[in-house]
C-alpha cells in the first residue's frame, strides 16, 4: 500500500518526510516518495506526495494505521510538528521498481561485456596459433598462454573442441 498526501508545503523535502514516517510514526522503510508540483488558483504553489514503501512494520500502530486509511477513503492527520499535519489517504497509484530494473540490466550488460572480451581475447590467442605450424610444443604453449590471459586454470584445446 502507498500514501497520497494531497497538499505537501513547497519547503518539505523528502528527508524531512521520510523521518516522519520511519522515525516519528514507525510505521515502516520508505522505497521511495514523488513529490508533485502544482499552484493554487491564488498562484500558491505546493507539491503533493506518493509515498511508496518497502516494507511495512508488522505493529499495532502499523496496523491500526492501514486500517483507517483504508475505509471509506477517510483521510488521516498525520502530524510532523506540535501544530503542523499532512491530510493523508491511501493511494491507488502503483510504484513500479524500475529503479531496480535498471541495475540489474546494467549488471548483466556489463557481465556480457565481460563475456565478449574473453571472447575475443580467446579467438585472437587461436588465430595467432594457427599461424604457427603444427609441433608437439603447440598444445602446451597455447595451453599455458591461454591460462595467462584469461586468468584461469581450465586448459583450452582446438582439436577436441574445449
Amino acid at each position: 500500500m502507498s500514501l497520497f498526501i494531497p497538499y505537501v508545503d513547497q519547503n518539505v523535502t523528502y528527508d524531512q518526510m521520510r523521518y516522519v514516517f520511519e522515525q516519528q510514526m514507525r510505521l515502516g522503510v520508505i522505497r521511495r516518495i514523488n513529490f508533485v508540483k502544482r499552484t493554487r488558483a491564488d498562484g500558491v504553489e505546493y507539491k503533493m506526495a506518493y509515498v511508496y514503501f518497502d516494507c511495512w512494520y508488522n505493529t499495532k500502530r502499523t496496523h491500526d494505521f492501514q486500517t483507517s486509511i483504508q475505509s471509506d477513503r477517510k483521510m488521516n492527520m498525520v502530524y510532523f510538528s506540535r501544530t503542523r499535519y499532512w491530510k493523508v489517504l491511501a493511494s491507488k497509484q502503483w510504484y513500479k521498481d524500475t529503479y531496480g530494473l535498471r541495475d540489474l540490466i546494467k549488471f548483466y550488460n556489463r557481465e556480457v561485456d565481460d563475456l565478449k572480451y574473453e571472447r575475443d581475447l580467446y579467438i585472437e590467442l587461436v588465430n595467432k596459433y594457427r599461424k604457427l605450424q603444427y609441433n608437439d610444443d603447440f598444445e602446451c604453449i597455447f595451453h599455458r598462454d591461454m591460462r595467462e590471459h584469461l586468468g584461469c586454470e581450465r586448459s583450452y584445446s582446438i582439436n577436441s573442441g574445449n
